[in-house]
């Protein structure tokens, strides 16, 4: 009874160590894998933010590209309105002196 009692205490001390061996082993997969798993949601982020900043540069560089094409055709407009303005007065300022000298020619006919 003592050789079987002592078998089954040796027995019962390999089982333990072995279980404790698993244990510390899974233990050191399970840490391998969080910072597997740590690495790649890090680098996840990492690109995430990356294409954030790409995609706002395009958006700040086709804004700007927007305000300078408005900014170009208001300066356009600007300058056909000027244009305008001054083709309408020199118009009036010509109807005007061509109806005063009209009128100088015939007070000077008239005399």
């Amino acid at each position: 009874f003592a050789a079987a009692a002592a078998a089954t205490d040796a027995a019962d001390a390999v089982r333990a160590d072995a279980a404790d061996a698993a244990i510390i082993a899974t233990a050191a997969v399970h840490a391998a894998a969080i910072a597997a798993a740590d690495a790649v949601h890090d680098a996840a982020i990492d690109a995430a933010a990356a294409a954030t900043d790409a995609a706002d540069a395009v958006r700040a560089d086709a804004a700007d590209a927007a305000i300078d094409a408005t900014a170009a055709v208001h300066a356009a407009a600007v300058a056909a309105a000027d244009a305008a303005v001054d083709a309408v007065q020199a118009a009036a300022v010509n109807a005007v002196t061509a109806t005063v000298n009209a009128a100088a020619a015939a007070a000077i006919a008239d005399c």
